[in-house]
């Protein structure tokens, strides 16, 4: 399966910045991999920015095609959670 990776941020409920890579299968537009980024962080209305920046990466790894089949995505943690700014 071919993988597109979105570098993501993502403001949390509790106003802190997230910073995560976003794997989706590939073709998957920006609308719903930030829509998908949305849901998993929570809160009404979170402010999302995903940027492409890798496209059509082969993966064969069981567990990665289990949860890309079954959530429809893969978010790998960047940075720590930081507090935003005022």
């Amino acid at each position: 399966m071919k993988v597109d990776i979105y570098d993501t941020y993502a403001t949390a409920p509790d106003g802190r910045l997230m910073h995560f890579d976003f794997h989706v299968p590939a073709g998957t537009s920006q609308r719903d991999v930030e829509r998908l980024a949305a849901k998993h962080v929570g809160g009404t209305d979170p402010e999302i920015e995903a940027e492409r920046r890798v496209t059509n990466v082969l993966t064969q790894d069981p567990s990665v095609l289990s949860m890309l089949k079954g959530e429809g995505f893969i978010m790998q943690p960047l940075h720590s959670v930081a507090k935003r700014a005022a």
